[in-house]
């Protein structure tokens, strides 16, 4: 077990994400470089450079080690392009949302960025597992823009598309891995059972050195089960179709 990786890596995500300021633990040259090729794995580089940027006087030897230059100092947008569902009556009342809120008198942008952020990581879970730069995108905007959501509206779309259980999944995540309060996420309902170990598996994941995808190893990894109990209409929408699409390229 990579123990100490995983702890500084947690780390320095929660200080370059979050301005957080916790231990780090000492660690070799080769260890550090590892860290730095798992943060590469999950797309969270950026946040590992900030973190290393706001502790590097208290860390000269993570400073000095060659895994960190020419990192990045600028986090990239966790992207957008995947908010979207995969059931069609879902993903038509989620554009409906959408639609009905630019239009309203009150339009609420922070909250619809929210809500597609949500649904982003929806999308991640679902075909992957847990995006570890989309979790830490959603935590950033929930504190960012606390006093800007709309509390009853995000609920009531998260209802309308049944997205509750979902977003509640990816509260647990900030709540028990991110040093989140369950008093800032409008999204979370209740605990949810083994959520960080799903978490630290993911990490864990990222870290191992075999000649294997990181994609392949999360899919396995994360069963069907899982998903069918975090999204159970959207993964099974989501197996449908890739079961037609594999029906349809074999025809082909």
């Amino acid at each position: 077990m990579n123990t100490s990786i995983r702890n500084n890596l947690t780390a320095l995500l929660k200080t370059g994400a979050f301005d957080s300021a916790p231990r780090i633990e000492p660690m070799s040259p080769h260890k550090w470089r590892r860290l730095v090729q798992a943060a590469e794995r999950l797309g969270v580089l950026g946040y590992v450079a900030m973190g290393n940027g706001r502790l590097s006087s208290d860390l000269p030897a993570l400073k000095q080690a060659q895994a960190l230059s020419g990192l990045v100092t600028f986090q990239r947008q966790f992207p957008l392009i995947d908010a979207s569902l995969f059931n069609h009556w879902s993903d038509k009342r989620l554009m409906e949302v959408r639609e009905g809120e630019m239009n309203a008198p009150d339009t609420s942008e922070e909250t619809l960025f929210l809500l597609d952020t949500i649904v982003a990581n929806a999308h991640s879970i679902v075909t992957t597992g847990i995006n570890v730069e989309g979790i830490l995108s959603l935590g950033r905007i929930t504190r960012q823009h606390h006093n800007s959501i709309d509390t009853d509206k995000l609920r009531s779309w998260l209802s309308h598309i049944g997205l509750v259980q979902t977003a509640n999944f990816e509260a647990n995540i900030l709540i028990e891995c991110w040093d989140f309060h369950a008093w800032e996420i409008p999204f979370y309902r209740k605990p949810y059972p083994k959520v960080k170990a799903l978490h630290d598996r993911t990490l864990q994941y990222a870290l191992d050195t075999r000649p294997t995808s990181f994609t392949s190893l999360t899919r396995t990894q994360f069963s069907t089960l899982t998903r069918l109990n975090i999204a159970l209409v959207e993964t099974l929408s989501y197996k449908f179709m890739s079961a037609i699409s594999k029906i349809t390229d074999i025809e082909e």
